[in-house]
């Protein structure tokens, strides 16, 4: 009986080989592995990979909230120099001169803030108003007295004294940044003291020739008469006026008439006066100012050499005749520095040697 011959056998790799080539489940060939091929492509693709890390990188590292990181829509910061950025309320960045903050910006409020910006709300943007930390200071504010430049003028206190303190209760006139009734002054420039100094005679007084403070009749007659005053002619600027009649008495051997004004007291030596015979139509002294002035028909106390004796003789120089005579003194503060409050002291004197 004749046999077929057979195909020489394959080795278990071919058989091997074989059968995963033909394997619907390539997974199940081979030595255990990590897992399928479709397990592992979801999970190290870059497919997913890219959305993780694309995320992730737009919110930890990119552009910065004031760049569109954050939203302001519904943020209301309360306190001044902050602004919403980013969704969070950040302070302006601080300064002491607007050469310190970038371009575009002015230091303001100790902040540099854009120049139109309006901090504060009071319609002026920073690049006008002086403080947009304080709504009532701005170029349209009405300047009133105080140590603040309400107006942004660059300087405090400036225009009429009594009209910055026109809505001031306490005080008429603005001086040295507080406001003091009418007839006192705050010299020396301390609010803490209050306004120290009092005028004398009082505002208004003596203001004029034809207004002048009178000081009643001097006569000429025994040992002569004087009569005293003093004042302060403020505020600096200020003329104060007296007048005063000389009277000549009748005289049987000399006459004794003599006028005479002079300072008993003057602060600084400062105060300086004029004399008008009449009301300012005469100067009895010229156009100067007189510390010590002296008329009299006597010519000296001495000798007397003046209308002595009485009686005719040529001409009228011994006469005695009667020389009565009204003066009008005008005092005044001799150059534009402002006075003190220290007074002066003017003597009015007839037939006194």
């Amino acid at each position: 009986m004749t046999m077929a011959k057979l195909p020489p056998p394959r080795s278990f790799s071919a058989h091997l080989l074989l059968a995963c080539l033909l394997a619907v489940a390539p997974a199940a060939c081979g030595s255990p592995g990590p897992g399928p091929a479709t397990d592992a492509g979801s999970d190290s693709s870059v497919a997913d990979a890219g959305p993780d890390a694309g995320h992730d990188a737009g919110s930890d590292l990119g552009p910065p909230p004031d760049l569109g990181g954050g939203s302001c829509e519904n943020v209301v910061c309360d306190q001044p120099f902050f602004r919403c950025v980013g969704g969070t309320c950040t302070e302006y960045p601080r300064c002491f001169t607007s050469a310190t903050c970038p371009s575009g910006h002015v230091c303001t409020g100790l902040h540099c803030v854009p120049e139109d910006v309006d901090i504060d709300g009071d319609t002026y943007p920073a690049s006008v108003d002086c403080n947009e930390a304080d709504p009532t200071i701005n170029p349209g504010a009405t300047e009133t007295c105080g140590l603040s430049d309400q107006n942004c003028s660059g300087t405090a206190d400036e225009g009429d004294p009594q009209a910055l303190c026109a809505s001031d209760p306490s005080g008429d006139v603005c001086m040295s940044s507080i406001c003091c009734p009418f007839g006192t002054f705050n010299f020396d420039g301390d609010p803490g003291t209050g306004c120290e100094c009092t005028t004398s005679p009082a505002l208004g007084a003596g203001a004029t020739c034809a207004g002048a403070i009178g000081v009643g009749a001097l006569s000429d007659a025994g040992s002569g008469q004087a009569v005293t005053v003093t004042g302060s002619a403020l505020p600096a600027g200020r003329e104060v006026w007296y007048r005063f009649t000389a009277t000549d008495t009748a005289d049987a051997s000399c006459d004794n008439f003599h006028a005479r004004v002079r300072f008993l007291q003057n602060p600084g030596n400062r105060y300086v006066f004029n004399v008008y015979r009449g009301c300012g139509s005469v100067l009895c002294d010229g156009n100067v100012g007189y510390r010590d002035a002296n008329w009299g028909t006597d010519v000296n106390a001495a000798g007397r050499v003046g209308q002595c004796p009485c009686g005719n003789n040529s001409g009228t120089l011994n006469t005695c005749g009667n020389e009565s005579q009204d003066f009008t003194v005008r005092v005044r503060w001799e150059d534009t520095s402002n006075p003190t409050c220290e007074q002066y002291e003017l003597e009015f004197s007839n037939g006194v040697f």
